[in-house]
């Protein structure tokens, strides 16, 4: 397996290396509102996950 792992504040990502340059365009961040609970992916030019 040539997975690859960051941590950023004591999260974990694991992803394949094929995807680094996809990545780097990434925000992931946590919403905590009355519509909506959970991570949220902005800044995606990825059409699907």
């Amino acid at each position: 397996m040539n997975d690859k792992t960051i941590e950023s504040n004591g999260i974990s990502l694991v992803y394949n290396p094929g995807i680094e340059e996809q990545l780097s365009n990434l925000m992931i961040d946590y919403e905590d509102s009355l519509l909506q609970h959970g991570f949220v992916i902005k800044g995606s030019d990825i059409s699907s996950c």
